[in-house]
Formats: structure tokens, sequence, C-alpha cells
């Protein structure tokens, strides 16, 4: 007989960076290889086009204000639950699901503790929250999924967790890197010269003034000229990100592309000379694992996931070390040294399922 599964969807509302493309896959992915065990239920207000077998359940009210999404968390979500007779409910963006009778189990998935070691880095409310919830939350989960040995050991070292509960699950590849690229999506984006890349939200945690330097330094070591693209949503306190690239001697030459659909993306990577991240810290890199999947030169930070991530297959500097990004800059052909590598989700949601009837 199939257990009924219940995911709650407001990262596929609300959200349009990694937790969300992380959410979006996994619920594709779910709906694709286990809905001949599960029957499952995404509740969402939003539409959704998966490859699988899945049941909408839309709540018809809006998360229009925090409080609003409170009020989602303690009583709407937890009676919708109750109403489909879960047996196992997923919040797949660190926060709950809260006042479920014990017989339901709690899945979270944990994808980093930057809002608890960073919070200067977050939104007041958003780290407050976590600050809050987060203890009763994994205390009362069943299963707490991380994508990375990083967050499951920044689990364990901050929170008196039962370790045996924490599974490190893998992602599959994003479906949309399969995409043939295309490069007049570049000429529509202004790309008329070889270019560097970043992909992810304008925020200060991803340490985006420090890669300006360095493109500038670049630019102006070598006499290229090369753009540099950063592909993202305008996230919280961006501003001096904005105002200092506009400021800067090369300006016509970066380029704020806004938040790009999927269709898009496989270009942007497919095209630049590299892919370079700079963030103060990361939990799990989604973007990281798109440019290495697709063969793409890849420069990272010697730190945090990064490195238990994706090892050796990609190419690191020291953070915040100008001449050393500098210098693996100007050694980045461009040229695919790799093949492409696009790995199925069907093993991650296996061993998902494996750990659910552990769990029962």
């Amino acid at each position: 007989m199939k257990k009924n599964l219940v995911i709650l969807g407001d990262a596929l509302d609300r959200q349009r960076a990694g937790i969300y493309r992380m959410t979006y896959e996994m619920v594709n992915a779910l709906s694709k290889y286990a809905s001949d065990q599960f029957n499952i239920f995404l509740i969402s207000n939003k539409e959704h086009k998966f490859e699988g077998e899945y049941e909408l359940i839309k709540p018809n009210h809006k998360s229009v204000v925090p409080q609003s999404r409170l009020i989602n968390y303690f009583y709407h979500y937890p009676r919708l639950a109750k109403t489909l007779n879960a047996d196992f409910v997923l919040e797949p963006a660190h926060f709950g699901p809260f006042n479920l009778p014990k017989r339901i189990k709690r899945i979270t998935f944990i994808h980093d503790l930057t809002p608890v070691l960073f919070p200067d880095l977050h939104k007041g409310l958003s780290a407050s929250l976590q600050k809050r919830f987060l203890p009763g939350i994994l205390k009362k989960a069943a299963l707490i999924l991380c994508p990375s040995d990083q967050t499951q050991k920044d689990i364990i070292q901050h929170y008196k967790t039962d370790t045996s509960k924490i599974h490190k699950i893998i992602p599959g590849s994003n479906h949309y890197l399969s995409q043939a690229p295309n490069r007049d999506i570049l000429t529509s984006l202004g790309v008329n010269k070889p270019y560097f890349v970043h992909v992810g939200t304008i925020e200060p945690r991803k340490n985006l003034v420090f890669l300006i330097k360095a493109f500038e330094a670049y630019n102006a070591k070598a006499d290229s000229q090369t753009q540099l693209l950063l592909v993202g949503q305008k996230g919280w306190q961006s501003e001096k990100i904005y105002e200092y690239a506009s400021k800067s001697k090369f300006a016509n030459d970066i380029i704020f592309t806004g938040y790009l659909q999927d269709e898009h993306l496989s270009s942007v990577y497919a095209y630049a000379k590299a892919h370079i991240l700079t963030s103060l810290y990361e939990g799990f890199s989604l973007s990281a694992q798109d440019s290495l999947d697709l063969g793409i030169p890849t420069l990272l930070p010697n730190h945090s996931a990064f490195v238990d991530q994706v090892k050796s297959s990609a190419t690191y500097y020291e953070l915040n070390d100008l001449e050393n990004l500098v210098g693996k800059m100007s050694n980045s052909t461009g040229s695919n040294n790799q093949s492409m590598q696009l790995r199925s989700w069907e093993p991650t949601i296996y061993n998902f399922i494996e750990k659910l009837n552990v769990c029962v």
C-alpha cells in the first residue's frame, strides 16, 4: 500500500535562487521515480510541470507578508497534511514542518547554516527565525537531509542532534543543462567579447566587489578586452555592489543580466572563459555543480562546501587573494577540457526512499 508524502512548496512559490532550483529538481525527480511507492502531494499556489505523477494542492491563501507565512506554516499546512492523511511531510527550505501529530514523520532539508553562522550576511528576519526555530525543527525531525559534507558537519557541530538521522543526499544534474547552447542569447544580453561569468544572487555573501576587483586587475594587467557577466536576481544589501561596478573603469564591460530563465543558463555557461565564484561561505553550490557538469572551467575559493562538494574537478584559489585569482583567470582558456557529465536524480531518489522506509 502506498504511503502519502506531502511536500511543502513554499520555496517554489517564493524563491528563485538555489533553494528553488534544488526543490524543483527534487520534486520533479520524486514525481518521476517515487510515485510507484508514494502518493505525492505538493502544497503550492503555482502550477508546475513535472515529469511524473503528483497531485497539486492549492491552499487557497497566499503568503503576502512574513506574518501570513508563519500562519501557513503553523496552521494551514499542518491542517492540510492531516486532511491528506500524510505519512511524511517534507519541508525543503529549512523551516518546519510544524504542529504535526507524532504519527506523521517530519523531514527537513537543510541546505546550509549560513543564516546562523553569518547572520550579518542575511536579512534580519531570516536569521532570527532560523536561530529561534531551527533547534526545535532539528529535534523533532525524523529525517534531516543535507546536500554536502560541510552542511552535515555544521549541523553536528552547532546542534545537539542525533547524528543517525542526518543524511547527505547527492543531487543529480539540473535538467536544463541538456539544452543545446545558443549564441543568440549572449547577443541579446549585450555580450560581444570573451567573458567570465558568475551565477548567483547579487548579495553580500557572494563577495562580488572582490570579483569585480579581480576582473579589473585582469583586464588592466593583460590589456585584455573581456566582459564580466553577473547572472542572478538582485538580493538584499546589494547597493554597494552595483555602485562599485558603476564607478569601475571597465563599467561598460560589467553586465548584470538579472534573473535568467533556465533555457538561457546553459548558453551563458557554455561560452564563458570560466565560471568564477567568490562566496565567503557555501553549504552547497548548485551553480558550481552546474558548470562542472557541463565541463566548463570553474574557479572556486578553497573553502567550505566548495572543497568537499566538487574536489579535484575545479580550479581553486585562496579566498580574497586577488593576485592568486587573477593568475587563475589568466590561465583559463575557456576551452572545454572536460566532457559533459550529467548525473541522473534516480539514485538520489532511491536513496531518499530507503531513508524514508527506515524511519517509518
